[in-house]
């Protein structure tokens, strides 16, 4: 790594994954993993940590933005999972390397899990598509988990910001449910706009193939919506971080950043 750059750490990672994060050695991405949300110039990855390097020319803010926001949300569903056994997750960002600025052109990077790099996990186009989930528990989980994530928006009044099918997958095995690019979304969101987002993720209800089950899909999101308590009620502590309108929404608090010069 160039002497000249800069680490920004998610401030839950533990200081011996980092040493181990900045010693990876990295390849291209197999063309069968990337889809619609990449181009296979701008992501590498090691196989054997499932971690990948997503490389960018943004302002450095966006890239702080990157992990910031995703880790939020990764560290806000972390303990809707943990206090109340929803079954809903993001990809955990571990760093931004911010790099200086070479002939106009800056090669931030931000790494973190690769949810589509293994066949664990498969989007909801093409899980569906290929016919894995079929049967009425499988069916049912997957609309439950949508609805414990529209649950989860409205009491941490967050959004994700592009809600479509290609950014929901599904672990083939516990049927739990992933969300990915998230981004763009906001940890501040106004109520209108997170009930624009629960209403647009049953329109994800209405757009599985699963014609057999009708109704039946819509009524399993509001079970799992109800799965949930009440943002009152729930057990989840304060967020670890900080709202900076400097930074385009969360930043960490500087306590918790490590700069370090490599």
């Amino acid at each position: 790594m160039d002497s000249d750059c800069t680490v920004r750490w998610n401030p839950h990672i533990q200081d011996d994954l980092k040493d181990e994060i900045l010693d990876l050695e990295w390849e291209e991405v197999p063309e069968e993993f990337i889809n619609d949300n990449h181009s296979s110039d701008n992501l590498q990855w090691d196989e054997e940590t499932n971690y990948f390097k997503k490389i960018k020319n943004r302002n450095p803010s966006k890239t702080i933005q990157e992990l910031t926001r995703t880790g939020e949300f990764d560290h806000r569903l972390m303990l809707y999972e943990e206090h109340h056994d929803a079954n809903v997750c993001a990809p955990t960002p571990y760093c931004a390397i911010l790099k200086p600025e070479n002939e106009g052109r800056r090669e931030d990077e931000v790494i973190m899990d690769f949810m589509g790099g293994n066949n664990e996990w498969l989007s909801f186009p093409k899980a569906f598509s290929e016919g894995n989930i079929v049967e009425e528990t499988e069916v049912r989980q997957v609309c439950e988990g949508i609805g414990q994530f529209a649950k989860i928006l409205e009491n941490e009044s967050m959004i994700h910001g592009d809600i479509a099918l290609r950014h929901f997958y599904v672990d083939q095995e516990t049927y739990d449910i992933g969300i990915i690019d998230i981004e763009g979304g906001s940890p501040n969101a106004r109520a209108l706009e997170v009930q624009e987002e629960i209403n647009q993720m049953e329109n994800i209800i209405e757009r599985i193939p699963r014609p057999q089950y009708g109704s039946q899909m819509h009524e399993w999101f509001g079970q799992g919506y109800e799965s949930l308590p009440q943002a009152e009620y729930t057990d989840i502590p304060t967020s670890v971080y900080e709202t900076d309108e400097g930074d385009n929404g969360y930043d960490l608090s500087q306590d918790d950043i490590d700069f370090l010069d490599l």
